[in-house]
């Protein structure tokens, strides 16, 4: 089963918590940063990176040191500034609120440095940029060919917000902020600033500057600069063409089993059906438990189409056969015959419903004959005597099913992500039919993708499964079938 063949060793680190930290209202859970009252949210991408561009461009496009030096002599002729009641930031809507000898300075300042004003040119390919003129007349009428392809480069450096080129751009606003007198910051702190990078142990004096940089002033208004961000991004959409899908690695089939070896479990299976039968009348256990192997594995065999286990089928059919695993393991752990009676009754029941509803169309489904219906309705007794379950044959919903035969593992493992495909909830859609945008400049926005995305391979999971039905066989019918599970994880890892 899944259980004996999985690696061991310790568990990886969780990377996002776990479910337990979340807290449950109904049937929500919320995250525990949801519970702490009036939290503003602040995007970098969206918002911040595109007013913060000067920097970034600086940075990305100059020796590092030289840039950042820069920067530093900017803040440090801003010290005394600062007047009460007025905001001196320095993003682009910020320089272009200051008064023009102030703004100016901040210019002047960047673009005194060796090949800045080239580095900064790509800001000129924007007639709305805040503060124009006042760029303009430092950095000249002309934008080389090459500007969006340096602007390309400077955004896919700092689009992510830890990235070490995000983080020496959310420094400068940092270190005007506390030059200028708007930001106290303790004296080891205002070391760190100031002489950034070489003061302080890095794996802190990062994370203080990126949650410094997200603090803003509540009682600033920054309409401008939303309005200046959400211009950039849609001329950066409009005015450069998508690139290549960012795609995910998916995990290619290890090929531990074949068609053929599954095809030929199944023959198997049948021979010991044969050969475990006691009567000729209708059976429930026996026919149930053979019948949801064999309906496992006929699923499985179908994961064999080419690109179905890496599809959205495959993640149907593991779906699918872990109902049926969920189920067997549940009748074989209670091994009740009631049970294995209501199983039965109601399957047949609800090819009654099926039937019934059929029955009101005009133009009834073509993908099921009426015959099968009534054969499959009727096969233990009239239609005047069989009742329709409208519930679940054990009263009992998947997860409980899962937790009372002992399979809740199991459960947690398939259920959840396989759930999203079955309902087609935004999440299996996203993962199956939509990829990023490789251009940088429109803001890793989605596409969709016509040939569909390569998902992991379910066949490993699948076998696992069925091993598992194998086992609920043996205890209960004293037969034996060859394993399907990977087991020697070792050999498959050395396939992929």
């Amino acid at each position: 089963m899944g259980k004996k063949n999985r690696r061991e060793g310790p568990k990886a680190p969780r990377r996002h918590g776990s479910v337990e930290q979340h807290q449950r209202e109904g049937k929500i859970l919320y995250a525990p940063m949801q519970r702490i009252g009036r939290l503003h949210q602040s995007s970098w991408v969206h918002t911040r990176l595109p007013d913060q561009l000067p920097a970034a461009l600086l940075i990305t496009n100059l020796d590092r040191e030289l840039a950042l030096n820069a920067i530093r002599r900017v803040a440090h002729s801003f010290q005394g500034e600062f007047k009460s009641g007025e905001d001196l930031d320095f993003t682009l809507s910020g320089i272009a609120a200051m008064p023009e000898v102030l703004a100016g300075r901040v210019i002047d300042g960047l673009c005194s440095a060796q090949g800045a004003s080239e580095a900064l040119e790509p800001l000129l390919l924007f007639d709305d940029l805040p503060g124009r003129e006042g760029w303009l007349r430092r950095l000249g009428q002309g934008v080389q060919l090459d500007a969006w392809n340096q602007l390309t480069g400077t955004v896919a450096k700092t689009l992510w917000h830890q990235s070490q080129e995000a983080t020496d751009t959310r420094w400068a606003r940092v270190l005007f902020q506390v030059a200028t007198g708007q930001h106290r910051v303790p004296d080891e702190h205002f070391r760190w600033l100031t002489q950034y990078p070489d003061e302080g142990d890095q794996a802190l004096v990062r994370p203080f500057i990126r949650a410094s940089e997200i603090n803003e002033n509540p009682l600033h208004d920054y309409s401008a600069r939303d309005r200046w961000t959400e211009s950039f991004w849609v001329q950066c959409l409009k005015r450069t063409p998508c690139g290549n899908v960012l795609r995910h690695a998916s995990q290619a089939p290890s090929m531990a089993v074949s068609r053929a070896q599954v095809l030929g479990v199944l023959r198997k299976l049948s021979e010991l059906a044969l050969s475990t039968a006691t009567t000729s009348r209708p059976d429930a256990r026996h026919c149930a438990s053979f019948g949801l192997v064999a309906y496992a594995l006929n699923v499985l065999v179908e994961l064999f189409g080419i690109g179905a286990a890496q599809g959205i089928l495959g993640r149907l059919g593991l779906r699918a056969i872990f109902e049926a695993f969920a189920t067997m393991k549940y009748l074989t752990t209670q091994d009740n015959p009631a049970l294995w009676e209501a199983y039965r009754e109601y399957g047949q029941g609800q090819a009654k419903l099926a039937m019934l509803k059929a029955d009101e169309f005009v133009d009834p489904p073509s993908f099921v004959s009426p015959e099968l219906l009534e054969e499959l309705a009727f096969e233990d007794k009239a239609p005047h005597f069989l009742q329709i379950n409208l519930g679940h044959w054990a009263n009992l919903d998947l997860r409980k099913l899962s937790e009372t035969s002992g399979c809740k593992e199991e459960y947690d493992r398939i259920y959840p992500w396989t759930s999203a495909f079955v309902h087609a909830n935004w999440a299996g859609v996203r993962a199956a039919s939509v990829s990023i945008c490789g251009n940088p400049l429109h803001r890793l926005h989605t596409v969709i993708q016509p040939a569909g995305n390569a998902l992991g391979d379910v066949i490993d999971e699948a076998g696992n499964l069925v091993d598992g039905m194998f086992s609920c066989l043996a205890k209960l019918y004293s037969v034996a079938l060859p394993s399907l599970a990977v087991g020697d994880h070792a050999a498959a890892d050395a396939r992929r």
